[in-house]
C-alpha cells in the first residue's frame, strides 16, 4: 500500500508539471505611434516594453503599431548590427505584415534598434530560467538545517521516520 501511495503522489506530480516544460512562452514587443519622431527615447517609450526578460526558447514578436515602416536589427546604433537578427522593413499597423518574430534559443543580452529611426532602441534580456531555478534551489537546500525529510514520506504518514517508509 505505501507503494501505491508514493507512485500515485509522483504520478500526480509529474501531470500538474509536464504541461509547462513543453509549454513555449511568446512576449510581445510594440513599436509605438511616433516612434519615427525623435524625443520617443527621452521618455523611454518607442519600445513597450524597452526592455523585456524571456526564457531561453521564447518567441518574441515585434509588432508596428506606427504609421510608418521600421526595422529589428541587433546591435546598437553607435556599433551597428551584430548579426544576430534583422527583420527587414515591417509594415505600418494596418498592413499584413507589421509583425517579426524571434525565437530565441541561447541565453545572452540581446540590444536591437531600428535601421531607420535609430533612436528606437531596446533590449532582449534571455535567461536559462531552468538552470537559474535549479541553481537557487541547490543553494536554498544547502542553507537548510539538517533532516529536512522527505516531503512525499511526511504527506503520505505524517513523517519520514513512519515504519512503513
Amino acid at each position: 500500500m505505501s507503494n501505491s501511495v508514493i507512485l500515485a503522489l509522483i504520478g500526480l506530480i509529474s501531470i500538474v508539471l509536464l504541461p509547462n516544460s513543453f509549454a513555449e512562452n511568446e512576449s510581445t514587443v510594440l513599436m509605438n505611434y511616433n516612434t519615427d519622431l525623435p524625443g520617443c527615447e527621452t521618455t523611454d517609450s518607442c519600445m513597450s516594453p524597452s526592455v523585456l526578460k524571456v526564457d531561453v526558447g521564447s518567441i518574441v514578436n515585434f509588432v508596428n503599431e506606427d504609421a510608418v515602416m521600421h526595422t529589428i536589427t541587433s546591435g546598437s546604433p553607435y556599433d551597428g548590427p551584430s548579426g544576430d537578427f534583422d527583420s527587414g522593413l515591417i509594415g505600418i499597423v494596418t498592413s499584413d505584415n507589421n509583425t517579426f518574430s524571434k525565437k530565441f534559443y541561447e541565453s545572452g543580452t540581446y540590444n536591437y534598434f531600428c535601421m531607420i529611426h535609430p533612436w528606437a532602441t531596446g533590449m532582449i534580456i534571455v535567461e536559462d530560467i531552468e538552470a537559474s531555478s535549479s541553481n537557487e534551489s541547490k543553494i536554498s537546500q544547502s542553507s537548510e538545517s539538517e533532516g529536512g525529510g522527505c516531503l512525499i514520506a511526511t504527506a503520505a504518514y505524517g513523517s519520514e521516520m513512519a515504519p512503513q517508509v
